[in-house]
């Protein structure tokens, strides 16, 4: 096997335009990243807009976690409580069956509400406090029920039912209890999870040439 003639011919001092990348920028400022970056839905941001977007996210959660926004969470998840309750009780006067399925309806309406709020911060008070008012505003519609029934039914019992109704439901209607105790937890869920919070998109950092693993869409 004889050497080429020309051994310049195999310039392996050239690389080829295509195995050439192109150049990262940024996208949200347009600048070029020569080394580091975070990704935000798996686009591109530099150093620069990633600690202009901490900045607004840091502001963001302290106003989400303010006693003001708090306080206001009471108060929207009460209102969505005791609308709830009320559709849940006309469902079942209306209808003349109880359809714990309501429950779910009203799982979500006190989390949307607690997240208009707290402006979609959430965290662990905000949970506990949608689950609260949901298991409650399931057991003041057994109260409201009760005292469209018995006309004559106290305040006590009123509160009893709000507080116990749920439970009980559950343990005295034998089989179908346990289709409404599977509906109220998942009511119950729903307020929980949708008070969790927000999960922060920006990933990172990464190196400019390595594949970051793909974040959330």
């Amino acid at each position: 096997m004889t050497a080429p003639s020309n051994p310049g011919d195999l310039q392996f001092d050239k690389v080829s335009s295509a195995s050439t990348p192109a150049a990262m920028t940024c996208a949200n400022c347009g600048k070029p990243i020569a080394d580091t970056y975070y990704t935000v839905r798996d686009k591109p941001i530099c150093e620069e807009c990633k600690q202009k977007a901490d900045a607004g996210i840091a502001a963001h959660f302290a106003k989400g976690r303010s006693s003001d926004a708090f306080g206001k969470a009471v108060l929207y998840g009460i209102g969505a409580g005791i609308a709830g309750a009320f559709v849940y009780f006309l469902v079942e006067v209306v209808t003349k069956y109880e359809l714990a399925i309501v429950a779910l309806a009203i799982g979500w309406a006190v989390g949307r509400a607690i997240q208009i709020a707290a402006r979609g911060v959430g965290g662990r008070r905000y949970q506990i406090l949608a689950v609260v008012i949901t298991y409650l505003s399931i057991g003041a519609a057994y109260g409201l029920i009760i005292a469209h029934d018995r006309p004559d039914s106290t305040v006590f019992e009123f509160i009893f039912a709000m507080l116990a109704g749920p439970v009980i439901v559950v343990v005295a209607s034998g089989a179908s209890g346990i289709l409404s105790a599977i509906i109220i937890g998942v009511g119950l869920r729903t307020a929980w999870q949708m008070t969790a919070g927000a999960v922060s998109l920006i990933k990172g950092p990464f190196r400019v040439g390595a594949t970051p693993a793909p974040g959330p869409r």
